[in-house]
Formats: structure tokens, C-alpha cells, sequence
């Protein structure tokens, strides 16, 4: 992907990518509170769909930091003489950074849950496990070889 100018200053053009970086991480928030709530309501086919919503997502926000990258890249100094440094970029900076720490902190607690699901199937399994083998073995038919009783008091 190469960097395209359109006729707007290298810091106008980093604003335009960071505004859409952070209007895409509002939705990724958004997308990852729905995922926690799918979660514990235990609906895994709209969990899973929610998910690739997600991936397409991050996708699109890694093709924007590429964007970014090749904007800095192509700033020779700081900033150009008749820009000035604008206020407007830190403060979109700022707010992704929040934004990105909010939706690691549910992320992690996800991930938390998603374990914790996973080893009480794991606890429901071997308990089936063990109680079809105590059915089956109650059920179990003795199999004793054919006997006959020998009386030695005659």
C-alpha cells in the first residue's frame, strides 16, 4: 500500500488516519463488550460471528498503521515549515491508547472466562466419563465358567 497525497499537509493527512483508526477501535470496543456479553450468555454461533467481525476489524486497522507508518516516513523534519504541531493529533493518539487499554482489559477478562468454560467442560466430561463406567460395570454381566459342586462326604 503505497501513501497517497491528495493535496493535504503530512500532519492533515496523519489526522484524517487517526481519526479513522480511533472511529474503527470505538466499533472493536463496542464488538469486544458484545463478545463478553455473548459470552456469558453462552451463544456460540453469534460468539463466533462477532469474532470474524473482530478479525475484518483488525485488519482494517492494521492497513491504517501501515498508512501511518509510510505518512512518518515521508516527514523529512518534525514538521513542515507552515505547519504547526497540532494538539488535534496528540490528543487522537491519547484517545486510541485509551481505547486500546479499555479493550485489553476485556479481552483478558474474556479469555479469563473462556478458560474457566473450558476446564468446567473438561470437569463435566471426565465426570460422564466416570459414571458411565460405573453404570457399565454395575451392568455388567458376571461371566463365571461353568462349576459343578463336588460333594466329599459320600
Amino acid at each position: 500500500m503505497e501513501f497517497k497525497n491528495n493535496g493535504l499537509g503530512q500532519q492533515q493527512e496523519k489526522t484524517v488516519i487517526l481519526r479513522k483508526k480511533l472511529a474503527l477501535l470505538k466499533e472493536f470496543y463496542y464488538l469486544t463488550n458484545s463478545l463478553q456479553r455473548t459470552l456469558s450468555s453462552e451463544n456460540i454461533e453469534e460468539f463466533n460471528d462477532i469474532l470474524e467481525e473482530r478479525k475484518k476489524l483488525i485488519e482494517s486497522i492494521n492497513s491504517l498503521d501501515k498508512e501511518l507508518l509510510l505518512n512518518e516516513k515521508q516527514i523529512p523534519t518534525p514538521y513542515n515549515a507552515n505547519e504547526i504541531p497540532n494538539n488535534e493529533i496528540k490528543e487522537l493518539e491519547i484517545n486510541i491508547k485509551v481505547y486500546l487499554m479499555q479493550i485489553r482489559g476485556i479481552d483478558q477478562k474474556v479469555q479469563h472466562d473462556l478458560k474457566q468454560n473450558y476446564n468446567n467442560i473438561i470437569k463435566a466430561l471426565d465426570t460422564m466419563r466416570v459414571n458411565r463406567l460405573a453404570v457399565a460395570s454395575y451392568y455388567k454381566k458376571n461371566n463365571q465358567p461353568p462349576a459343578f459342586f463336588v460333594d466329599k462326604k459320600k
